[in-house]
């Protein structure tokens, strides 16, 4: 078989080398990176998406319809965990407590993300 590769002048494939390459055009982590599905997210990711939610909790615009759309996924969960997966979640104990305690998760971050809306609107009038 090797013989026949090299003989049919397609060049071979040499695994060691491949990953080799595929290695050393990875980025180094630093202490405060982390490796996401073969990804670093280095310190200049992290300031990305900081300024993304700083610019979204400081307007109130897209505050209120980040606010509005987790609470339609909250719904939305609600409405599937009664009316669609109800026989799915109701053959495992386990099953129904993971997904009822991911809606009540999100139930809660939705109030505490309302709670910080209306305190920033609150501040935002008195400061008018």
């Amino acid at each position: 078989m090797e013989e026949m590769r090299r003989t049919s002048g397609a060049p071979m494939f040499d695994r060691r080398a491949a990953g080799a390459m595929r290695n050393s055009n990875r980025r180094s982590t630093d202490w405060i990176g982390r490796r996401f599905s073969r990804r670093v997210v280095s310190v200049s990711d992290w300031k990305i998406w900081k300024a993304v939610a700083a610019g979204i909790l400081a307007d109130r615009g897209p505050r209120r319809r980040a606010l509005t759309g987790f609470a339609a996924a909250l719904l939305a969960m609600f409405a599937v965990g009664l009316w669609g997966i109800d026989g799915w979640l109701a053959e495992s104990i386990w099953r129904f407590a993971i997904y009822w305690l991911l809606c009540a998760g999100l139930a809660l971050f939705v109030m505490l993300f309302a709670l910080f809306d209306l305190l920033a609107t609150l501040r935002e009038e008195r400061d008018r």
